[in-house]
Order: C-alpha cells, then structure tokens, then sequence
C-alpha cells in the first residue's frame, strides 16, 4: 500500500490511477492532433501542446482524487460513480480557467476543452465498466489471516470485508483457546490456535498475517512467524493496517512502543514555522471572501434571537494554554454550552433556523480566522475542546493530550471524516481521527483537508 494524502492506496487503487493517467493523457492529445492536424512530430520532439496536455491531465487527475474516484466505492461504474466523473470534470475545467488566465501560454482553445468535456466521461466510465465486469477477478486478491480475536481484530476483519476492493479476503482468525475452534466472529472463523499458525498458513495458502494480540509477551511463536516470513509472508501488526483501512489510529489495545518507534509523529520546526505562515495567509484571504457573511450574518442573528451577534467561549489550545473562541452565535442566549456544558445533539432545540443554517455551511466558525491571526488556533488542527470536555474525556481515553501538541483548527482529519461528539464513546472515535491527523502531519496533506472541508461545507454535512 502506498500513502498519499491521508489515505493509503492498495494496489488496485494504483492500477486505477495509473490507468486513468494514462487514458486521460492520450485522450486529451488525441484531441489536440484531431483538432489541430495529425501531426506525429508531437510525439518524438518537445511541443508546447505535449506540456499543456500534460498540465491538464494533473489537474484531471487531482480532481478525480478530490472526489473520491480513487476510493474501493468508486470501481464499479453506476449513477453516482458516472456523477463523480462529470463532476470531477467540471471542476478541472474551472480551475483550468483560472490557470489560463494567470498563465496565458497554458492556454488551449476552446474546441479541445469543449470535445474534452464529451470524451473525457465516455472514455473513463468505459474503463470502469471494463475494469469492474471483465478484470477485477484477474488480479490476485491477498489471503488474510488474523492472529487474535479481540476487539482490535474484530475492527480490522469489519473494515477489509466493507472494502472488498482492497483485494483482501480473510480465511479466518487465530485464538489461543482450541476450544473456540470453528466459532464465527464477524463472518469468518476461528480457524485454528496459536499453536496451528504453520499448518494453517501452509494449508489455506495464506498471503498475509495481521497480528492484533491484545498482550504479545510470551503468545506470540516467533520462530514460526519467522518461517512464514523467510517464505514470503507479509507479517504486520494490527495498529498499522487498521490505521491503512479506517484512517484512524486503534486505540483499544494502542501500545506506546508503536507511536514511539513507528514512523509518524513527529514534527519539524520548520514545517510548524511554515504552517504558521500559511495559516497567516489563509485567514487574511478567508476573511476577506467571507466578508459578505460578516455582514448579514448579524442582521439574521440578531432578527432571529435575541443576544450578542459572537459567542465567545474559553478553549484549549496548543500545549494546554486557554484562549477565548469566537464564533457566530447558533443558539439562545440562555440556554448557550458556555452555560451548561451539555454535549451536542442532533436538532438540539436550543438552535436558532438561521444557527441551524450557519452550523451546516460551517459559515459559524468563520469568526474564528480572527483567532487564527491571534495565533490560538491554525486552519487545520484538532478541534478546540472546553475544558468540561476535557476533564470528561481525558482520563477516559488514552493519550488524550496528544490532541494539545498542535494548535487547534478550524477544520482537520476528525472534522471531515467524523461529526459533533456527543458521548466519551464518540470523543474516543473522534480522537483516533486526531492520532492519525498528529502522526501523518505534513504541509500537503493540510492543503488536502482544506479542499475536502470545501466540499463538506457545500454538501452540509457532519454538523450538530
């Protein structure tokens, strides 16, 4: 599996991207030499339309990645696959425009962007059909067995069987009871003890053994492990897949040793000056596009309750400091969290219609660009947590001040992929989101947050 963006990629999902670079590439010169004349010089000598042909396929690329297209989901062709595509499209197409305007030599003419539009979707929805009807069974699927049955190896076996894409199939588990042989997890079995790993891997053609023990002291046969490996088994821990799978990182049986020696969590000062500068820049741009909302959100606040037009709250923010947030008020004055610290829940009768707008635009924490300048909070970041919450999670989740080496964000990794908590159960869920955001840091995968978040603002999701 290859990392990029926050999202590890199996091999099929590389297969689908190298093929869909290559098919768009062709496709758009294609294009250009009907359009423009045959002429094979294009291909064995540099030609500005080789360059522009290249540039457009990037951003083609980019923008199917941006909608999901590179997801297991995605493979099959139907209705909301073929929308993904046009979508896709449309978007490239844009932010083409914006480069020919910025950079004029880019530019191609309006006959290839118009035959561009009709061919590009044909084109890539025949290669998902092909793909999905006559190739996915051609490529070999990896035989998986799970050395545990615990609560960690029970999450792993859920998410490789929701995603049947990733060409994994697993044979079953291994327990240490034998008396538990044969009994049914999640769908596949127990299907031997630790004792019985060799006979297994050597009888149901195993390709790959998840370890997710939840103690590996004195369990695990590591001369047996060994073997397998010499043969060319893949041996890999539960915490590792499952963060490749779910996007997250477990904590249910999280050993410290894994975070300490692993790859991940750690964090350049130059890296942190550099975000900081970015964040400086973002806010100043943000604030003003979004200076039409600074002026009629507060006419609407003010006409629809009673109350301040910000809510201002005392948060936590990086290294444990407080600072006050400030946010468009959503709710009564009243009956406000700064009052009664009470969990968020879905139609919460304490918000306003016009909170209830600004909450599902996200167009409620545009304020917060203000604390962003201040230097309490970044653009991307864990979100800010009170210190009720705080104290109501902290000593019920493990390392749960993790979350505090950064500066909050407006937006981050648990903030689009996950909604408002409203359990220690679900701040648990939100906070492995977290983890994973802290050990995967880095510039461009804070870029990639920042389109996502786009995107969920437009479809109004995820909020409380």
């Amino acid at each position: 599996m290859i990392h990029f963006l926050g999202r590890y990629l199996s091999l099929r999902s590389c297969i689908m991207v190298g093929v869909d670079c290559v098919l768009v590439f062709l496709t758009i010169l294609l294009l250009s030499m009907v359009r423009l004349g045959f002429n094979m010089e294009m291909l064995f000598i540099y030609d500005p339309y080789l360059f522009k042909t290249s540039a457009m396929a990037a951003v083609h690329i980019f923008c199917m990645g941006y909608f999901e297209l590179y997801s297991p989901v995605s493979y099959r062709l139907s209705p909301a696959v073929l929308r993904k595509i046009m979508q896709s499209i449309l978007m490239a197409t844009g932010i083409l425009f914006v480069f020919y305007y910025f950079y004029p030599p880019l530019r191609v003419g309006r006959g290839i962007l118009v035959a561009n539009l009709i061919a590009l979707p044909a084109v890539l929805a025949a290669w998902r059909w092909i793909y999905s009807t006559k190739l996915s069974g051609e490529f070999s699927r990896e035989r998986i067995l799970i050395m545990g049955s615990g609560s960690l190896a029970k999450k792993i076996a859920r998410g490789i069987l929701e995603c049947k894409e990733l060409g994994m199939d697993i044979i079953g588990f291994l327990d240490k009871d034998t008396s538990r042989l044969g009994y049914s997890l999640v769908n596949p079995r127990i299907v031997g003890s630790y004792d019985d790993l060799e006979d297994v891997v050597s009888r149901q053609g195993v390709n790959r053994i998840i370890i997710a023990l939840p103690d590996r002291r004195n369990r695990i046969p590591m001369e047996t492990i060994l073997n397998c490996k010499l043969r060319g088994i893949s041996i890999e821990d539960g915490e590792s897949i499952f963060e490749r799978i779910m996007g997250r990182i477990p904590l249910d049986q999280l050993r410290p040793s894994w975070m300490v020696f692993g790859e991940g969590f750690y964090l350049m000062k130059v890296e942190k000056f550099i975000k900081r500068v970015f964040d400086v820049a973002v806010a100043i741009v943000g604030l003003a596009i979004f200076s039409p909302v600074f002026l009629v959100a507060p006419v609407l606040i003010k006409l629809s309750s009673p109350g301040p037009v910000f809510f201002r709250q005392q948060r936590i923010g990086e290294g444990g400091r407080m600072f006050t947030l400030i946010k468009f008020r959503t709710m009564r004055e009243a009956d406000d969290p700064s009052a009664t610290n009470r969990w968020a829940q879905n139609d919460d009768d304490r918000i306003t219609g016009v909170g209830r707008f600004l909450r599902r635009t996200r167009l409620d924490e545009a304020p917060q660009l203000i604390n962003v300048l201040k230097g309490d909070m970044s653009i991307v970041g864990p979100r800010p947590d009170i210190p009720y919450l705080r104290d109501e999670m902290s000593g019920k989740i493990p390392y749960y001040s993790l979350r505090y080496s950064l500066k909050p964000g407006i937006t981050g990794w648990a903030q689009i992929k996950y909604r408002y908590v409203s359990s220690v159960e679900e701040g648990a869920e939100r906070h492995e989101y977290d983890l994973y955001y802290i050990k995967n840091f880095s510039l461009l995968f804070d870029f990639w947050i920042m389109l996502k978040t786009v995107q969920v603002m437009l479809a109004k999701a995820g909020a409380r």
